[in-house]
């Protein structure tokens, strides 16, 4: 054989065997892909033939429908409109599943209003046998009808364009139909031109589509998958995957997911992720920079106007994103090393054993149609309530389980207490049938920072984010406190239920259940949202009740609807005083409170520039009703309670000792100081000053506690006091604002004092009336240790345990220090 045969032979020989390692290699990739894709079927994560036909059946019905309504109301015109309906969501990137829903928008003609679309559109959909639960939301960021149709959900939004003649050919990736268009309809639009910007922007789409099925199924296993909680939505995961998709064009399925984590892991925030450069857009790369906790992980859209999908994302949400991101790359490097699989990265995660603390928040309501709205409100909302846990210093991670548990209950008695009732936070006393369940998880730090003057092994105080979380979610147009219900309550993790929080499963969604209704027709009113008031919620003051203190049990307050029997030192003349009020206390909340209860003919608000925050009103109220039925439901549901806006304080609802012509002059003095000063804030030093003398000369009675005190007799007192108060105030209005250097300047250093040292202690019992508690105390702490815990809600205890005998001389007082003063003021001008 010749040198030129063998050297042919041999480079014959080495390209076959570079072919055989080829496609050896691209045998091994496609069995890494296809075994990616089993798993992907195996979990429900793509979708049937006989699902994906019913639902392009339901969406040509739709748009059907929606085609004839346009063109109905627009045949009159000169050019008649046909609309048209775009998808978007995992619908239009074609990764949808069997459970997935349809997202869709309504693309109409200016002729065709929102308020059309919400209520004649809505009417026409509700007349078609196919439709049912049937739910128009306008309170929505993005406004939405949510329906069934043949078993395929359906969310439809609305997008009114400038323009005579909408077809369904529109284009609507053309800018220039942005213009003048409100933003309901831009982000209604947004959908469906960031989908088919990403879909245009990724060189191959079927790795793309397999590698963002698994992203979505890990994300949702490993419980940071949601966009309404504060994690990440599937449009910054698609967005994400899109970007790995660029930087690899040729990529099969694995290597992308290979990529997607180690480059996630790796990025640099303080840059925005994006697929292409960002046109003129509201989204500022510079606010990143000085606002580091607003865009933590800013993940831009690519189509115009460019939005940050991540602006829900909080600090913990981010750290827990990151850390299982990172667990991630770690399982992939031992994937690709043969020392694991990809069921392991998916594992589901144990969410009940992570923790020792958790918040247990529970949504209840009368219906299932309720149900519906009211907790996706509620749901909506626990981010907030995520971000004022994170500010306490105690807390160094909060952590949000992404699985709502549905639940139907039996009508329980509203008598019933609840479970473990010593460890309830905040509550509304209305055991109903329907309810849906959410978990917090806490994890405190392990260097606590104490308050002043407390134990570093002092617990953790949580209840003014749950207080601000209650009202936040009770401020809600929807919201009835007669038919809906919340409650949170700390949990330990063996006391969360056991098919609770154990890994993701695959829930039917809640409106699949809900019969056709006609729910939220009263939505549709042009009018602004009604002004809520704050219910009172019952909570459980522990320090006191652990102390003997004569505080009443919430859960032994008898129902709203209990009978009751007429007591027998009811006055004639049917006024109820109420007391313990807070500074944050305002006539109109305490209205809106009390008129759940019948009809008032008389609301006197007694003010009282008095305590830390001066100018502000704090003390008592008469309420008289139409009927006494109404009076006695007050007391029995409102007296002993603790107010969400009332810290631990409890309120004191009883039969007023006075008559109703002594309740009346209360009234034209309440009234007319009420006008004399605003609750705002003095701005200047003369109104300070001025502010400062009055709270001085109106100092408050003070009662000296005693064994034989009583709560009838203490309010007997107050109520005496109050009188003289205010013919005080009468006899004191000629004194100058000039006495505030002597006298006013002095009550503002005592008063700074007081609130530094100890604003918190009960004078009787030596122990801090703090609000109810996450944990519990490791050891006993003495008086002086609980002299300077801060408390921002102000103890009426302790007001009243001064000496009154302080207010006898105020006079003369008054008097000698204008006197000096005025000296002074000759002596000054003299020299």
């Amino acid at each position: 054989m010749t040198p030129t045969s063998s050297a042919s032979t041999s480079g014959a020989m080495q390209t076959q065997s570079q072919a055989e390692v080829a496609l050896s290699q691209h045998q091994a990739a496609e069995r890494r892909v296809w075994l990616i894709e089993q798993l992907l079927v195996k979990n429900g994560q793509t979708e049937s033939t006989q699902v994906a036909v019913k639902r392009d059946n339901a969406i040509q019905s739709i748009r059907s429908l929606f085609s004839s309504f346009v063109h109905k109301h627009t045949s009159s015109l000169p050019h008649p409109s046909t609309g048209s309906l775009r998808t978007f969501g995992s619908v239009c990137i074609g990764i949808s599943s069997d459970e997935s829903d349809v997202d869709a928008v309504c693309i109409a003609p200016k002729a065709i209003s929102r308020k059309m679309f919400f209520t004649l559109f809505a009417d026409e959909l509700r007349a078609s046998t196919e439709v049912s639960s049937l739910v128009p939301i306008l309170e929505a960021f993005v406004p939405v009808i949510t329906l069934v149709y043949d078993d395929i959900e359906i969310d439809l939004v609305f997008a009114q364009l400038h323009m005579d003649t909408v077809l369904e050919d529109v284009d609507i990736s053309d800018d220039n139909l942005l213009k003048n268009l409100d933003d309901r309809c831009v982000r209604s639009l947004n959908g469906p031109r960031v989908a088919n910007e990403i879909l245009r922007l990724v060189p191959n789409h079927t790795a793309f589509r397999t590698a963002l099925r698994f992203v979505k199924y890990w994300a949702k296993q490993r419980g940071v998958y949601s966009n309404i909680l504060g994690y990440l939505g599937g449009v910054a995961w698609a967005i994400s995957v899109a970007k790995i998709c660029q930087m690899h064009p040729n990529a099969t399925a694995d290597v992308l997911l290979s990529e997607f984590f180690s480059t996630l892991m790796k990025w640099d925030w303080t840059y925005p992720l994006i697929l292409k450069p960002i046109q003129e857009d509201p989204w500022n790369p510079v606010l990143s920079q000085i606002y580091p906790d607003t865009f933590m992980m800013p993940i831009i859209t690519p189509a115009y106007p460019s939005m940050c999908t991540t602006h829900n994302l909080s600090k913990s949400n981010f750290k827990l994103i990151m850390h299982e991101i990172t667990r991630g790359a770690t399982i992939v490097e031992r994937i690709s090393a043969g020392t694991a699989s990809w069921e392991q990265l998916v594992e589901p995660l144990s969410f009940r054993t992570l923790y020792e603390d958790y918040l247990q928040i529970v949504a209840t309501s009368d219906s299932i149609e309720h149900q519906f709205v009211w907790s996706g409100w509620v749901e909506s909302r626990i981010r907030q309530l995520s971000k004022r846990l994170e500010t306490l210093p105690n807390i160094s991670l909060v952590h949000i389980c992404t699985q709502v548990y549905e639940k139907v209950m039996p009508q329980l008695p509203i008598t019933e207490s609840p479970a473990n009732h010593s460890d309830q936070l905040v509550t509304h006393p209305s055991p109903l049938a329907h309810s849906s369940v959410f978990y917090i998880g806490l994890q405190l730090s392990e260097n606590r920072i104490p308050a002043r003057g407390v134990h570093p092994s002092s617990v953790v105080d949580v209840s003014r984010p749950i207080q601000e979380f209650i009202e936040l979610v009770q401020s809600g147009s929807m919201f009835s406190p007669d038919i809906m219900g919340i409650s949170v309550r700390h949990l330990n993790g063996a006391d969360i239920p056991s098919d609770h929080c154990t890994g993701y499963k695959h829930y039917k969604k809640r409106r699949r259940t809900i019969s056709g209704t006609k729910l939220h027709a009263e939505y549709l009113q042009d009018a602004e949202p009604e002004v809520t008031d704050e219910t009172v919620t019952v909570g459980h003051d522990t320090e006191a009740l652990d102390s003997n203190q004569d505080v009443p049990i919430a859960n032994e307050q008898p129902s709203l609807e209990a009978p009751l029997g007429q007591p027998a030192n009811m006055p004639s003349n049917g006024v109820l005083f109420i007391g313990g009020l807070d500074l944050a206390v305002t006539e109109f909340r305490l209205k809106k409170i009390f008129e759940k209860f019948g009809q008032i003919t008389k609301l006197d608000f007694l003010w009282h520039k008095t305590g830390p925050k001066l100018g502000h009103p704090k003390g008592s109220a008469f309420v008289k009703f139409e009927n006494e039925a109404s009076s006695l439901r007050a007391i029995a549901t409102l007296n002993g309670t603790v107010p969400a806006w009332n810290g631990t304080r409890r309120l004191t609802v009883t039969w007023s000792k006075l008559t109703s012509q002594q309740a009346s002059q209360h009234s034209g003095t309440a009234d007319a100081n009420s006008t004399q000063h605003p609750t705002k804030r003095p701005k200047t030093k003369r109104e300070f000053e001025a502010r400062a003398l009055e709270a001085t000369i109106n100092k408050k009675v003070q009662l000296v506690p005693g064994s034989n005190s009583t709560p009838e007799t203490r309010i007997a007192a107050i109520e005496r006091k109050l009188k003289e108060m205010e013919s005080k105030k009468a006899a004191a209005a000629d004194v100058g604002g000039s006495l505030t250097n002597d006298v006013g300047g002095g009550a503002s250093k005592n008063s700074s004092k007081s609130r530094v040292s100890a604003p918190c202690l009960n004078q009787r019992s030596k122990s801090p009336a703090t609000a109810t508690e996450i944990s519990r105390s490791r050891s006993a702490h003495s008086a002086n240790s609980t002299a300077g815990t801060r408390n921002y809600a102000p103890q009426q205890d302790d007001e009243m345990s001064r000496d009154p005998s302080l207010d006898g001389d105020m006079t003369a007082i008054r008097g000698r220090t204008e006197k000096n003063r005025r000296a002074g003021l000759s002596n000054q001008r003299g020299q």
